[in-house]
């Protein structure tokens, strides 16, 4: 459930660190050759459409004012070709069909519109579960219709090594796997050629039962070892959580449901000023804890609240 996520970022405390004498932080990352002002990213959540008239276009707009980076979802209510001009570079989440050639026209088309990335979703198998979150967008919003694959397409039902070959085979992009909750699974990824890695449980929506991202990311982060960038998103809502995830071994953190409530509050701008607060916030966090780049950060910041050292 989303409110597992959202817990279990809080089984663990930040030791502050007043007499470290920082006085400044530097939040900035490379992105696949890009640089990025912070490490808070807007996640590939679908159809903003139900939150805004102008959906990811106005997303794409306050992501970009911030200097943060956009993953444009396989579910948008705008077409890549609307969004682009105004995200700038970006990453493509896309889900495989059962048949993969039908992607390659789509993938043909992101890369030409300026994704940096593609990022597979591993964990849309279909399941009979409620998904209400998406049924409380911003009532009375126009929803375009847009699909990346001729109607009637037929998503994939199961996941391999091979399809991230495939991938990686059929693309000039790097592929960022995401729903990896497993060590196993990182390194199966990891060898199958991904350029990333996104722990993630799908928002707690997918798996009822799962284990959350803040219990697996320390452990993926280790089997990765700084091969490729670790990702982590699901169930982080404010700037300690960004702080947490950071020290538990993840490059940046994708922010999904806070950045379409702000799209339904005030558009862009509301994006903008989220993401920008957020900035300030984690920067702020960072020097109490004695921490003044985003290399620095580790398991030592942090304390587990059931006692102990964090490994």
């Amino acid at each position: 459930m989303p409110a597992d996520n959202q817990q279990q970022w809080r089984r663990y405390a930040i030791y502050p660190r007043p007499l470290a004498g920082v006085s400044s932080v530097d939040l900035s990352m490379d992105i696949f050759g890009h640089r990025i002002d912070l490490p808070v990213h807007a996640a590939a959540s679908a159809a903003h459409g139900l939150w805004h008239p102008h959906g990811e276009v106005e997303t794409a707009r306050g992501v970009r004012a911030v200097g943060s980076i956009l993953a444009l979802s396989h579910g948008s209510t705008r077409s890549p070709a609307q969004v682009a001009p105004h995200s700038g570079p970006y990453l493509q989440q896309l889900y495989l069909p059962q048949e993969r050639d039908v992607a390659l026209p789509f993938i043909t088309e992101v890369t030409g519109l300026g994704a940096i990335g593609l990022i597979l979703t591993i964990d849309q198998i279909p399941v009979p579960f409620e998904q209400p979150f998406r049924l409380a967008g911003q009532a009375g919003a126009v929803v375009p219709h847009w699909q990346a694959y001729p109607p009637g397409t037929l998503p994939a039902s199961s996941f391999s090594a091979a399809d991230i070959t495939w991938l990686t085979g059929h693309s000039e992009l790097p592929v960022i796997v995401k729903g990896i909750m497993h060590p196993d699974d990182a390194r199966v990824a990891l060898d199958a050629g991904a350029g990333a890695i996104v722990v993630s449980n799908h928002g707690g929506r997918q798996f009822p039962g799962a284990a959350t991202p803040s219990e697996v990311l320390s452990s993926v982060a280790a089997a990765v070892n700084g091969r490729v960038p670790v990702y982590v998103d699901s169930g982080i809502c404010g700037a300690d959580d960004v702080v947490r995830a950071l020290c538990l071994g993840a490059d940046a953190v994708f922010l999904g449901r806070p950045i379409v409530r702000a799209l339904a509050a005030g558009g862009a701008n509301a994006v903008t000023t989220l993401l920008t607060e957020l900035r300030d916030q984690v920067a702020s966090l960072l020097a109490l804890a004695g921490v003044g780049n985003l290399a620095d950060c580790g398991p030592e910041m942090l304390l587990a609240r059931s006692g102990g050292s964090v490994q």
